[in-house]
């Protein structure tokens, strides 16, 4: 299937971030029905609708999102901490912190490990780095460093680093790097989460005039991307590094809880879609980690198709409409793009906020 060759528009960085976040909601929360249900096996999902895995009206967000608003307002508190970060993860856990329900209703398996071993470290709500920060990042390595813990858990929440540091793009992979240290210390999910962080800060790079405010920057430029990216975890780079990827038959494309296959599902789609719409309907009805897949996706077609107007019209704006607690989402979002966020100095000192 031949890429879409239509350019992403000349749109405001603030439209996109504040599009992008809410799209990942949104796309989480269309996906979630879908959860846990092989492809082919339920009827075709175009509106937002109950989830009977968790007993939830339609509209409900899932941990994806409230994971990235953890993230999100960890960033926006000023300071860059990973015990911060894991501190509002067990929260969230155990108080239902930024969810939707009030409860934590959905956690991965190697989430609730490491956060086991975050909530029995005595500063792990603490603000600002300290020594056992370290001691606890090598326990959740030790314990969950292995291939078997290659899941999509911190991919699915980094889009916020993304959103907050696009105009440094380094200093984003890098720091995407790190978020994934606290469950996901493997060295595939840390570089997963630096990709796709690196993408979103290419696409707000270059509509933005960081780079060349070229009106005809479109997908193809992303490909190439792909293609001169230094790769350094092998099955990543031989499943995505040539972009062959994108040729691939819909039947081929897995939706697991395995961190390659969410990465390439959510690239799969947006390559082979010319809309928000029409991209968010497939990955949804693709099943199985669907929220997962979809949330990932959604963050990254927002921040592409983004319009000051003319996006949230008929279906998409039913979406948005119908999302609940949109108002949690909207709020982070609304500050995200109004705070200007600058490079630190060094891992642990505070971030500078303009």
């Amino acid at each position: 299937m031949p890429i879409d060759g239509t350019p992403t528009p000349l749109t405001p960085a603030p439209v996109r971030i504040f599009t992008s976040l809410l799209c990942l909601a949104i796309c989480d929360a269309l996906g979630a029905p879908a959860e846990f249900q092989a492809r082919g096996t339920f009827p075709l999902i175009t509106t937002l609708q109950p989830n009977a895995n968790f007993n939830l009206p339609p509209g409900c967000w899932t941990d994806d999102t409230s994971q990235a608003l953890c993230i999100a307002e960890s960033l926006l508190a000023g300071t860059w901490s990973l015990e911060d970060q894991a501190g509002r993860y067990v929260k969230w856990w155990k108080q239902g912190y930024l969810s939707v329900t009030g409860r934590c209703f959905d956690i991965g398996t190697a989430t609730r490990k490491a956060l086991g071993i975050w909530a029995r470290s005595p500063d792990s709500l603490g603000a600002v780095t300290t020594p056992a920060e370290e001691d606890v990042l090598l326990t959740v390595a030790g314990k969950l460093g292995e291939r078997q813990y290659q899941g999509n858990g911190s991919l699915m929440r980094v889009l916020p680093i993304a959103l907050a540091f696009w105009k440094y793009p380094e200093e984003a992979g890098r720091l995407a790097r790190e978020s994934s240290r606290t469950t996901h210390p493997n060295e595939m999910c840390q570089e997963a989460c630096e990709f796709y962080v690196r993408v979103i800060c290419y696409i707000l790079r270059h509509t933005e005039g960081q780079e060349c405010h070229d009106l005809s920057f479109g997908k193809g430029d992303l490909l190439r991307m792909m293609r001169w990216w230094e790769w350094k975890d092998e099955e990543l780079r031989r499943r995505l590094g040539d972009g062959k990827f994108v040729n691939k038959e819909e039947g081929e494309i897995k939706t697991t809880g395995w961190v390659l296959d969410t990465l390439e599902a959510a690239l799969w789609v947006f390559f082979n879609t010319s809309s928000f719409e029409d991209g968010a309907i497939k990955v949804v009805n693709f099943g199985d980690d669907a929220d997962t897949v979809a949330a990932i996706y959604g963050g990254l077609v927002g921040a592409w198709h983004a319009k000051e107007e003319g996006f949230w019209v008929g279906r998409v704006k039913e979406w948005r409409d119908g999302l609940v607690k949109r108002e949690i989402v909207e709020g982070v979002a609304e500050r995200l793009k109004a705070t200007e966020f600058k490079p630190m100095a060094g891992y642990g000192n505070n971030i500078l906020i303009e």
